[in-house]
């Protein structure tokens, strides 16, 4: 394995955890930057993650072994690439939903004049 790939990953490695690290500091001591900072973090995993969506769309459907026997590499290849997808999509989702939370923590209550 080269040096620039392990970089790579130690890179996105630490991206995830200061991203997790982050939200759970923003839910046990909330405070408007650490919930900025959060909501940031979540935006930006968002939109990474639909670009690894789009890439992951077309390499599973372009995906086709070359050859008409059944070998369990292209099989697991192509449940791989599934599984993958999968994941990155419930990645959005949580990431989205995360980022509602915090929204409507950061907006102001309305309060109404009719009390009840």
């Amino acid at each position: 394995m080269s040096e620039g790939y392990t970089l790579k990953l130690e890179t996105r490695a630490l991206g995830f955890i200061s991203s997790g690290s982050i939200s759970v500091q923003a839910q046990k001591h909330p405070t408007k930057s650490k919930l900025i900072a959060s909501m940031v973090m979540n935006i930006l995993s968002a939109c990474f993650s639909v670009l690894g969506i789009m890439i992951l769309s077309i390499a599973s459907l372009t995906y086709y072994p070359d050859t008409n026997e059944y070998l369990w590499s292209h099989i697991a290849g192509s449940m791989l690439l599934q599984y993958i997808l999968f994941t990155t999509i419930v990645e959005v989702i949580c990431a989205y939903v995360t980022v509602k939370w915090i929204e409507a923590a950061l907006r102001p209550v309305e309060c109404s004049d009719i009390s009840p």
